[in-house]
């Protein structure tokens, strides 16, 4: 696609490729820039982010056409002061989001989200949290719905916080594949009393408290009903 740059903006309507040790003026580790560029995706159809090598973004801003979307085809894509959704849906296929930012407002969007869904959960944002005790509101959606992760940090420091999810169906299959059954503890079958979704959560800060908050779409009710749903956590 066509692009532009001006006023240190790169503004391109096609595919972002990155091939090369390219960053587009984006302040990463590397380089000494002290006038960052923005980088604005606004194509009338579908973008890629894709290419050899991941690209340093200092702010990202995704197209506000209707029915946007925008596909991660690298193996991870690095925003080191803010992403701007819009209304954008932002597929991580497999791929890594990673938010340098410790800023609870490094994502800014209108009704856009992030899609995970990757079965494998590879597909994951990974936010340096460190020790913020702001509320971080990970925007992911599925299928036309919003279905955030909140994170709050009460004690410690969380590091990178990194979260992925994914649909499963109403017995719960596919398991991720480190996970066997849903088994409650005394060994019975717990899938109707299950919200089919799963995720996955990690932290490289050790010894941390933090109060989280999961959301899932009407769809993903368990079929026993929402009486009084607690977290089940695979160990």
């Amino acid at each position: 696609g066509e692009s532009n740059n001006t006023d240190n903006t790169i503004t391109l309507g096609g595919n972002w490729t990155n091939n090369g040790l390219f960053n587009a003026g984006t302040g990463n580790n590397s380089n000494n820039i002290t006038n960052p560029a923005s980088v604005v995706l606004n194509g009338t159809t579908a973008q890629e982010i894709k290419g050899t090598l991941s690209t340093f973004f200092y702010n990202l801003v995704l197209s506000t056409n209707t029915n946007p979307y925008t596909t991660l085809y690298s193996d991870s894509l690095v925003i080191n002061n803010t992403l701007t959704l819009n209304n954008n849906q932002l597929s991580l296929g497999s791929g890594k989001l990673i938010l340098n930012n410790n800023s609870n407002n490094t994502i800014q969007r209108t009704s856009g989200y992030i899609i995970s869904e990757n079965v494998f959960q590879s597909a994951v944002i990974q936010w340096n949290i460190n020790t913020s005790k702001a509320l971080f509101e990970f925007p992911f959606g599925y299928n036309g719905n919003y279905i955030p992760f909140f994170f709050q940090l009460t004690s410690g420091n969380a590091g990178y916080v990194s979260v992925a999810t994914y649909h499963s169906n109403a017995d719960n299959l596919p398991y991720p594949p480190t996970v066997l059954h849903t088994y409650d503890t005394s060994g019975v079958d717990n899938s109707e009393n299950t919200v089919d979704r799963f995720w996955q959560i990690e932290s490289t800060g050790n010894s941390i408290s933090a109060n989280i908050t999961f959301t899932y779409a009407d769809s993903e009710t368990p079929a026993t009903g929402e009486g009084e749903i607690i977290a089940q956590r695979w160990n």
